[in-house]
């Protein structure tokens, strides 16, 4: 019988990879037909066994507007364990172990998550378009933009909640992510999109790719050793060079900078050069 029921609770048992998907919504109209795509990593949000416990069939759909990263989550599974046959273990409360890769407002419910698509607001990046370029993809040429952004700019306390939004994918992409401290002055960011069309009246649509974070460690007596900390290109834009444009604006950001004497990063080798007096 113990086996039996083993057998049983093992329908209840779902690898948190597997359930979850996510998706990029760039109109309403395809919130169905969208591709999807599952995280890589759940074991800093749901142990290291990756496992939710407590439904059969259990999909946990995150979707978020590409352009601005609102977000919704739906949960949906045929059954829940009956506690009975669990012993009393109950089923994992899935938003609220989720609460803390979301500490911001998300939709309550589709409805609400695709008004986002009526309101009359154009998503505009935050800081200044450092650098543009395109690939050819499927024989179509397609552009996108590199904006940088950092303490002091305009719409930077805006940018921070966009910041969030960016950050709840870490966990799910990069192995032992970390959120950072934005209060910290040091860090800058620089944030990737596609331009994906136009409005009808004729500004540019943007969906969302990657970022990059880059914090500016002191150096005696008044200099810096920029350290890049970050690098996240979402699954479905991955294999097109984007990491490497990102850094490529980094460099030619701060290598002309007379203060800066050598640039470093965890997944780069550090480049020295003269520092210029």
């Amino acid at each position: 019988m113990d086996s039996l029921n083993t057998r049983s609770l093992d329908d209840y048992r779902v690898n948190a990879c597997d359930a979850i998907q996510f998706k990029l919504v760039r109109d309403k109209e395809t919130v169905d037909s969208v591709d999807t795509f599952n995280p890589e990593f759940t074991h800093q949000i749901f142990g290291e066994s990756e496992q939710i416990f407590g439904y059969r069939d259990l999909k946990v759909g995150i979707f978020y507007t590409a352009d601005s990263l609102s977000t919704y989550i739906d949960i949906s599974y045929t059954s829940k364990v009956d506690p009975q046959l669990s012993k009393g273990v109950m089923p994992d409360d899935i938003m609220h172990i989720l609460s803390d890769v979301y500490p911001y407002n998300i939709s309550k419910n589709l409805n609400d998550f695709l008004k986002n698509f009526d309101e009359k607001f154009t998503f505009t990046p935050y800081g200044v378009n450092r650098y543009s370029y395109q690939i050819m993809k499927d024989k179509c040429p397609k552009k996108f933009s590199v904006f940088f952004i950092e303490h002091g700019m305009p719409g930077f306390e805006k940018f921070l909640e966009y910041h969030k939004r960016m950050e709840s994918f870490l966990l799910f992409f990069i192995d032992g992510a970390s959120a950072i401290s934005t209060e910290d002055i040091q860090w800058c960011y620089y944030v990737i999109y596609e331009n994906i069309g136009q409005t009808d009246d004729g500004k540019i649509k943007y969906g969302f790719i990657g970022y990059m974070t880059v914090y500016k460690f002191y150096a005696y007596p008044k200099n810096l050793r920029p350290r890049v900390s970050q690098v996240l290109i979402l699954p479905p834009f991955r294999n097109n060079g984007h990491a490497t444009q990102l850094l490529q604006t980094f460099y030619r950001d701060f290598v002309p900078m007379s203060n800066v004497i050598d640039i470093a990063g965890e997944i780069i080798i550090c480049i020295k050069k003269q520092h210029r007096n």
